[in-house]
């Protein structure tokens, strides 16, 4: 029948023929040019029949001596006698449901939805934390070039990170510091994640934001970080100007001691003063009791070091950390950076 029709296309036309009360088969095995004239008649007959199919104006007085035709639901038509499902469609309990329709091209996955506006990093985004793929990480994972939001470990103790492909990543270490950076460059943040610290054996787990403590070169060159470190009993901040050299540190009592072995929520702010003279940090926790995040301490460093300062450097590469002092686990999920 010449060019190949779509499935629509076939099954108007098999309605047009049948229409007139032809065979359908004959109709199709049929020359070219009975076709042809089937066709222009077929389609002029079937227009004066259902004029309202064509957008065509209907005859509003109905003619005495001939019953109207009832009206049948959606892709079902009167043949005489009952209300029965167009061409192309089937009955499923009282309604026609279209036949399966052949496969179409592959249709490419969505794109995963870009991260909300601030948003910086997020552990199941752009560290693919949730994608699937179990993995150990004794190294690195994904890109570690600046900026590139993937992850490398470092420190004493043979860090490990356990990623389980769900969305949580749990940092296991023999005794010593043993961390994970992630690549995200930051200087005015906001730190948003869930944490669960899994062994008595575990000291704290801190925290360094705006940190180049991997940077090499002058001690102006590597700035350690802006700390903030949380047992199950206190919290504390720590500035570290570069590595293992720090500045006096400040603690508080947490108001509900943690358990081991539960999940928390936390949040961790630190950004310049208005004036750009000084640096406020916040220490927020959930402590899961139904009160949300809670503001468990906050200070203001007054006189900060200039190499804490350096935005454009920090812009230029950058890290995070979360370490594990001690030994034992401490599992992470649901990461969120924001910059401010």
């Amino acid at each position: 029948m010449g060019k190949k029709l779509s499935t629509k296309q076939f099954n108007e036309l098999k309605k047009i023929v049948e229409a007139q009360g032809a065979d359908f088969q004959k109709f199709a095995e049929g020359s070219e040019e009975y076709r042809q004239q089937a066709i222009k008649e077929g389609y002029e007959s079937y227009k004066e029949k259902f004029p309202e199919v064509y957008g065509l104006p209907v005859d509003p007085t109905p003619d005495p001596d001939v019953p109207p035709t009832p009206t049948c639901g959606g892709h079902s038509h009167w043949d005489g006698s009952k209300c029965v499902c167009d061409p192309g469609y089937h009955d499923v309990n009282g309604e026609c449901i279209a036949d399966e329709e052949p496969p179409g091209p592959d249709v490419p996955p969505e794109p995963p939805a870009p991260n909300p506006a601030g948003v910086i990093y997020d552990s199941n985004t752009d560290g693919k934390w949730n994608d699937g793929n179990s993995r150990v990480v004794k190294g690195n994972d994904g890109d570690i070039k600046p900026n590139g939001k993937g992850i490398f470990t470092a420190a004493s103790g043979s860090p490990e990170v356990h990623i389980d492909g769900k969305g949580t990543a749990i940092l296991v270490t023999k005794p010593g510091f043993g961390r994970f950076y992630l690549c995200v460059t930051n200087f005015n943040a906001q730190l948003d994640f869930d944490f669960n610290i899994m062994d008595s054996s575990v000291d704290n787990m801190s925290i360094k934001g705006r940190s180049r403590h991997q940077a090499g070169g002058a001690p102006d060159n590597r700035f350690g970080g802006l700390g903030n470190a949380t047992s199950t009993k206190d919290t504390d901040f720590k500035i570290e100007e570069y590595h293992n050299v720090h500045q006096q540190g400040y603690n508080k009592t947490l108001p509900t001691p943690l358990k081991e072995g539960e999940w928390y929520s936390k949040r961790y702010i630190y950004h310049n003063t208005p004036d750009d003279k000084g640096i406020k940090m916040e220490d927020w926790i959930d402590f899961k009791d139904g009160k949300g995040l809670v503001k468990v301490f906050e200070r203001t460093e007054t006189k900060p070091i200039a190499a804490s300062m350096d935005k454009a450097m920090f812009d230029q590469e950058s890290w995070i950390w979360f370490r594990l002092n001690g030994s034992g686990s401490i599992g992470f999920k649901n990461v969120k950076v924001t910059a401010l």
